[in-house]
């Protein structure tokens, strides 16, 4: 309410693109994914700096789940040279994530389309990066990706392996949330792998996680 408020008083173009992105990965969290895609796709071809990025970043994800999945990889491309273009520190803060997100869901768009060696190498390729770079954040988030990927592909030792790796990287990070998307990923792979207590572990953490007071 106070994003579309703000969108029709605000004179200033820039700041309404802004507030029309952030609007629409608030549509994402209520409405899902078509309705924030209707706020976001619009931006592409008008908005700039931060804006565009975080366009971007909503209309990769969103589309990737509407099945548009070459508007979605191209966006992901555009959000990601668009990111890296950025230089004020000013105009980093309202994205909370670095470039590196963009290439994450790239992963996912590829992996939607069925490209999941592409999927693979383009994640093995970050993680490899974040290790390089220090950066444990990224590290977690490819991780994560390679969990999906690995165990989309059958290969369930060196997804667990990294899902481990996610699970605790998130814990050391304090984000809860992440550490609960990774753990809803581990869970059928441990399974799928007969690994019936760590599933049982995993499963009971993964309730705890999402039931509230706890």
């Amino acid at each position: 309410r106070i994003a579309t408020e703000a969108e029709a008083t605000l004179s200033d173009v820039g700041w309404k693109h802004k507030i029309t992105g952030r609007r629409a990965a608030l549509l994402l969290a209520t409405s899902g994914p078509r309705a924030a895609a209707a706020a976001a796709v619009p931006l592409l071809d008008k908005a700039e700096g931060s804006a565009l990025v975080w366009a971007c970043h909503v209309s990769a994800y969103c589309l990737s789940r509407t099945g548009e999945l070459d508007v979605a990889l191209s966006a992901s491309v555009r959000g990601h040279a668009a990111h890296r273009g950025l230089t004020e520190p000013t105009e980093w803060y309202p994205l909370d994530w670095h470039p590196w997100v963009q290439l994450f869901n790239a992963c996912e768009i590829h992996a939607n389309a069925g490209r999941l060696g592409e999927a693979q190498a383009l994640a093995a390729e970050q993680y490899q990066l974040a290790l390089t770079e220090r950066s444990v954040e990224a590290q977690a988030w490819f991780a994560w990706q390679l969990t999906k990927v690995l165990g989309q592909r059958g290969q369930l030792l060196r997804a667990a392996n990294h899902g481990r790796e996610a699970v605790a990287l998130f814990d050391h990070l304090g984000r809860p949330q992440f550490t609960a998307f990774c753990l809803a990923h581990l869970a059928p792979i441990l399974a799928g792998s007969t690994q019936r207590e760590q599933t049982a572990a995993v499963t009971e953490r993964l309730r705890r996680l999402r039931t509230p007071g706890n």
